[in-house]
Parts: C-alpha cells; sequence; structure tokens
C-alpha cells in the first residue's frame, strides 16, 4: 500500500505552473534521435562502423569470404 504524508497545504504560484504542463508523448526511438541532435548518448558502434567503410570498395563478394573461412 503507497500513500502520500502532506505536512503543508498553500495555494499554488506561478512557479508551480511547471506541474501543470501535459508531458511529451514520445515513442523511445523519437526521444533518442532527440536526445542524439541535442548532442547527448553515444553514437551507435555499428553506425560508426558502418560509416567508417561506407565508401570502400572490396575485391572480393561476402560469399566469397565466407567461403574462405570455412577452408
Amino acid at each position: 500500500m503507497a500513500y502520500v504524508q502532506i505536512d503543508k497545504v498553500t495555494l499554488a504560484t506561478e512557479a508551480d505552473a511547471y506541474f501543470s504542463q501535459a508531458p511529451n508523448q514520445e515513442t523511445t526511438s523519437q526521444q533518442i534521435e532527440r536526445q542524439m541532435q541535442a548532442g547527448k548518448g553515444r553514437v551507435n558502434a555499428l553506425q560508426s562502423l558502418a560509416a567508417a567503410f561506407a565508401h570502400e570498395s572490396w575485391d572480393t563478394t561476402l560469399e566469397e569470404d565466407l567461403k574462405m573461412l570455412r577452408e
């Protein structure tokens, strides 16, 4: 069981306006995107790796590489 103990009751002031604001309704991916744009958080390591090799050209295909690994 949960309860709240109230020690003092006063009239609301302008400083209390924060509590009457409606919260933002964002999905998890929208929150992450907003935080990344604000410079918070780390860049996904896989995204960094993919970006590093985005303009690379390869002499072999993925299939050839996998065959070589099996040998």
